[in-house]
């Protein structure tokens, strides 16, 4: 039977080390495409329509409300952005 020499300490690290990167580089985080941001308001394709129903009640309700004054204000923010743009 072969006798297997336990590696030393420094050798330790570098297979550690070496285990650790399986070969395989980190990819470069991705920079956001923010180029829609420099567009004017006119070109955004916002719909404002959606709304969910006022009948609902309970906890769904209180959600749908709460989600169409959400929509409302965000429509009252793009109409206001346009006007202030022009």
């Amino acid at each position: 039977m072969k006798k297997v020499e336990s590696a030393a300490p420094a050798d330790r690290e570098t297979q550690m080390a070496s285990s650790r990167s399986n070969g395989h580089s980190r990819p470069k985080p991705r920079r956001p495409n923010l180029s829609h941001l420099n567009e004017p308001p006119d070109n955004a394709r916002w719909d404002f329509s959606v709304r969910l129903p006022g009948s609902w009640e309970g906890i769904s309700g209180k959600i749908a409300d709460t989600f169409n004054d959400i929509v409302a204000a965000n429509q009252q923010m793009a109409q206001e952005l346009k006007r202030v743009v022009r």
